[in-house]
């Protein structure tokens, strides 16, 4: 059995011992003060802010932080709410996995390069991220819950905020494709949706969705949201897969068929999208990109709720999800990374 607590933090980190320390919380699956300490101790040593410190975890190798992920995604679910923004890099951050495009801890240095920000203001900016338990949300105006893609996962933990927060919060969910109006259930104010498009940090749009019982003036409030932080929003119906992922998730999991019948490669299928339909980016990358995992995801959800056999998953799409090829965040999918 592996105590994290009884190392020194000076000693402390290597992502042996990250996996070691994810083993013993599978074990000890009540017990979320590991991967707070696991992240104290990473910080302490580094001398970085919890979130640089919990970025920095998935970053410094490749190879190890693809089994790092696989195990994560294993306990992630029994860890809904418990410091989620310092537990979300070792298995969300598929940027961090992949170079640091766009996490916060290497993104900084991106932009200072380009001269597209001041070191000034990257400070200004990070300065605004807090991070802590969920009693720190007690106060807030806007609370928007993105984990996983868990119907039961998102429920409790906003039930769990609901008695946490303040009545004049707004709470938003960045679902990108579960019922607003079951995700809310059990909890005693309104839902929003406020679904952000991945790489967040760069994607103009943010879909903002009414269920029956949400009111115009929240509907109202949130787009104003959005604008305020530079998105385009567009106010959507609550409906499975919402607008995008309506249109997009079935596109892909056809490029997923033509590529399993033979009829092209990945490359070439996506080189004829984005030239014979001028998309920036093949279907077949964009699902590496987005997770497979996600993609497959939605297409159940959304074959569950229209009972509509254009959202079947194809059988290669759910072989490789099994197979833990999920795209960019494993270093493989249709292409490797």
């Amino acid at each position: 059995m592996y105590d994290v607590h009884s190392k020194n933090p000076e000693e402390f980190i290597n992502h042996e011992e990250i996996l070691n320390t994810l083993a013993y919380a599978d074990e000890n699956k009540n017990n979320s003060e590991l991967i707070e300490s696991l992240i104290e101790k990473a910080a302490l040593r580094k001398g970085l802010s919890h979130r640089e410190a919990s970025v920095l975890l998935a970053c410094d190798d490749a190879e190890m932080n693809q089994k790092i992920f696989r195990l994560a995604e294993q306990i992630k679910k029994d860890f809904y709410g418990n410091r989620i923004v310092l537990f979300a890099p070792l298995y969300l951050s598929n940027y961090c996995i992949n170079g640091c495009t766009y996490c916060p801890y290497h993104m900084k240095n991106k932009h200072i390069a380009r001269k597209k920000l001041t070191q000034e203001e990257i400070n200004r900016y990070l300065g605004k991220i807090l991070v802590g338990g969920k009693e720190h949300a007690k106060d807030a105006d806007l609370l928007i819950e993105a984990v996983a893609e868990n119907l039961e996962g998102k429920q409790k933990l906003f039930r769990e905020m609901d008695a946490i927060c303040d009545s004049h919060t707004i709470f938003a969910t960045n679902t990108s494709s579960l019922p607003i109006q079951s995700i809310g259930r059990g909890i005693r104010r309104p839902l929003v949706g406020m679904h952000f498009f991945n790489p967040a940090p760069v994607m103009k749009l943010v879909e903002v969705i009414a269920a029956d019982d949400t009111p115009q003036d929240m509907v109202a409030q949130v787009m104003e949201i959005a604008r305020n932080i530079g998105k385009t929003p567009v106010e959507v119906r609550e409906a499975p897969g919402f607008v995008v992922n309506r249109i997009l998730i079935p596109m892909i999991n056809e490029a997923v068929g033509i590529y399993a019948e033979g009829v092209a490669s990945a490359g070439d299928i996506d080189t004829a999208m984005k030239l014979g339909a001028n998309q920036p980016m093949g279907p077949l990358a964009l699902g590496d990109l987005i997770g497979l995992d996600v993609v497959l995801a939605i297409l159940d959800v959304m074959l569950k709720e229209t009972g509509d056999n254009r959202y079947l998953p194809q059988p290669m799409l759910k072989k490789m999800v099994r197979e833990g090829k999920l795209g960019r965040k494993t270093g493989e999918g249709f292409y490797p990374y």
